[in-house]
């Protein structure tokens, strides 16, 4: 079943960002059972808050 319009939860940011880059919409959105345009509107809205590019300094959950 799709999460239709539930909350972004942070382990699901943390994953369109460090994955959508490289894997894409359709992948991203099937490892996090969202739709596509769910989790490229998502990525969208973090690059246009900043979130994308400062969080290129930081260490993410998936590299522990």
């Amino acid at each position: 079943m799709l999460r239709r319009s539930k909350p972004y939860t942070l382990e699901e940011i943390d994953y369109i960002i460090n994955f959508y880059p490289y894997d894409g919409m359709l992948i991203t959105a099937a490892a996090l059972d969202r739709t596509p345009l769910a989790v490229a509107k998502q990525y969208s809205k973090l690059k246009k808050k900043g979130i994308v590019q400062n969080y290129v300094h930081q260490i993410s959950i998936w590299e522990v």
